[in-house]
């Protein structure tokens, strides 16, 4: 995979950019993305750059607000440019919000985008398994879950994590996003879920804070 160099293309910067005026630089610190976005004075993001955008506080900022706007063409140039590096901006301090918006993403694409997205995130298990502990990628993958809507797609995520519940479950990241899974999947894909978890607690009964740590969260997943 290409190296990525998170250097800034700086759309937020003073001098001759979107954001000034004649009366200096517009305060950009000071807005929210949606605040951003209602100025509609968006412009497509330089192609080639969206990743080491997306690793930019300020820059990934502005993707968001592309996102949030729904232009069709410019969210498509964004999918285009990160497929390739969406665990990475997963697991970035910045890059993760980015993934996030796209998959709370009312308007601007569709759901055949959203599940192309989710089949490139959980296509390598071991990929999948280092977002699901990660600090930010936990987050991402709840998010996720909690916005597919395909069926189909659902029974996929299951089965591509099925492997991997047992050491997703030692780790508390990777435990919410297992709790998670049985607070969206339908009971048919919950049940394979809770019966796995039934499983590994028996497997470690003699591990005081393992078990102590599953029959906690088989207490919620029941809820």
């Amino acid at each position: 995979m290409e190296e990525i160099n998170p250097i800034s293309t700086r759309f937020f910067t003073s001098g001759s950019n979107i954001w000034n005026n004649d009366y200096g630089s517009l305060p950009y610190e000071g807005y929210s993305v949606m605040e951003m976005a209602s100025m509609r004075v968006l412009t497509p993001p330089l192609r080639g750059c969206v990743v080491s955008m997306a690793m930019d506080c300020l820059d990934c900022q502005y993707l968001q607000a592309v996102i949030e706007e729904g232009d069709p063409t410019y969210v498509a140039m964004i999918l285009s440019e990160i497929k390739g590096y969406l665990h990475q901006l997963m697991k970035h301090q910045f890059g993760n919000y980015l993934i996030q918006k796209i998959f709370e993403a009312k308007k601007g694409i569709t759901n055949i985008q959203i599940d192309s997205i989710v089949y490139l995130i959980i296509y390598d298990t071991h990929k999948l398994r280092d977002v699901c502990k990660n600090n930010h990628g936990t987050r991402v993958m709840q998010i996720m879950l909690e916005n597919m809507k395909c069926p189909v797609t659902k029974y996929v995520v299951l089965y591509m994590m099925k492997p991997i519940i047992d050491e997703l479950m030692k780790n508390i990241n990777g435990g919410y996003v297992i709790v998670q899974c049985v607070k969206v999947f339908p009971p048919t894909l919950k049940k394979v879920i809770l019966d796995e978890l039934a499983n590994i607690v028996l497997k470690l009964q003699h591990t005081r804070l393992d078990v102590q740590f599953f029959k906690l969260v088989l207490k919620i997943v029941r809820y």
